[in-house]
């Protein structure tokens, strides 16, 4: 049974963090742990301990859901063990999740599509689609590994 979600971006500052926020939002009441986290491969050191993007921020709160407390974090600060679930958003970072041998399954999220798109430095738009996709995979993992 699924009890920790992990969710992996490159930075943990709009994707994983807008994932983790549909997560938590779709399960609300249930005893279930999810938090996010970013690889930091090729991110700048001056990224650690950030806020979220205004733009996610701004995304997310569209939909009733507030992720402008949400601070990054390294996957490096992250116990993997702990988690029996861990949602890439992109194939590369699941291969370099899988490389740290995780405990729990991990799984590409929107795999058919390559993943959630980047939306780092784009506008508005592409937030809110990537939103969107993110609530169509949240719903989709939660039907698969909670129900």
């Amino acid at each position: 049974m699924i009890r920790s979600i992990l969710c992996v971006c490159q930075a943990n500052i709009s994707r994983s963090a807008m994932m983790e926020g549909w997560l938590k939002k779709l399960t609300d009441g249930r005893d279930l742990r999810i938090e996010s986290a970013g690889t930091f491969i090729d991110v700048p050191v001056d990224y650690l301990n950030k806020g979220p993007n205004p733009k996610a921020v701004a995304c997310m709160k569209e939909v009733d859901i507030d992720i402008s407390g949400h601070r990054n974090r390294p996957l490096s600060a992250v116990r993997l063990e702990e988690f029996d679930l861990i949602i890439c958003l992109t194939p590369a970072l699941a291969h370099q999740v899988l490389s740290l041998n995780p405990r729990g399954a991990v799984m590409i999220a929107n795999a058919t599509n390559g993943g959630i798109p980047d939306i780092h430095e784009k506008g508005a738009d592409a937030y809110t689609e990537c939103s969107q996709i993110m609530q169509r995979v949240s719903r989709e993992i939660i039907l698969k590994y909670l129900f």
